[in-house]
């Protein structure tokens, strides 16, 4: 089966299982809930779905030196689509008055805050997966892969926070370096400076 395939079910799952958990564990203003195992089981199904989508883009090969993150798909995929379907859950609860308690105040604000969230992390829906073979970049958004020369890079900068941006001949794409590399905001991480020589 190829990765897109592997990553779309897990990403199905994963929605499936988060939904089935706001749906069965929260306390609704109208609906005692007694149907904890399903609640339970979506916490699973989404955990189970989670690892898998992560481990299976953990494949290394020998030839190749990772460039990003290994933790780019959770910041791509699985972090927005969480963010996305708790924005939409509280909509609900507002639109239909099926929240708890009386004060509505509280929703309102978590659903500012989600909603700056998601404006937030559109980006991270741009992430790419680089590696380094020799002079070629190997670069994937998990759906489609291409091969690059690294002498094509133009210009390498970053794009907010620890996002990098990199910018080729023909197209431009973000990047997520290894979290521990990008800790110091002042300092450029090992793995952008492997890409940095090829800029004239």
């Amino acid at each position: 089966m190829s990765m897109k395939k592997n990553i779309l079910i897990s990403l199905l799952l994963y929605i499936i299982g988060i939904a089935l958990g706001f749906i069965f564990l929260f306390p609704f203003a109208d609906e005692p809930q007694d149907s904890y195992v399903f609640g339970f089981l979506g916490i699973i199904i989404s955990i189970v779905a989670l690892i898998y989508g992560l481990v299976l883009v953990r494949i290394k090969k020998k030839d190749r030196v990772l460039i990003t993150s290994v933790l780019t798909p959770l910041y791509k995929f699985y972090l927005p689509i969480f963010t996305l379907e708790m924005l939409v859950f509280n909509t609900s609860l507002i639109v239909f008055d099926n929240y708890p308690g009386n004060d509505i105040s509280v929703f309102v604000a978590v659903e500012i805050m989600l909603f700056i969230w998601v404006l937030l992390l559109i980006p991270c829906f741009k992430l790419h997966q680089i590696s380094l073979k020799g002079d070629e970049l190997i670069v994937t958004n998990y759906y489609n892969s291409k091969k690059l020369k690294i002498t094509d890079i133009e210009k390498v900068h970053r794009f907010f926070i620890f996002f990098f941006k990199v910018k080729l001949r023909e197209c431009s794409f973000i990047i997520l370096p290894k979290i521990t590399e990008s800790a110091n905001l002042f300092a450029i991480p090992k793995s952008i400076k492997l890409l940095k020589p090829s800029i004239p």
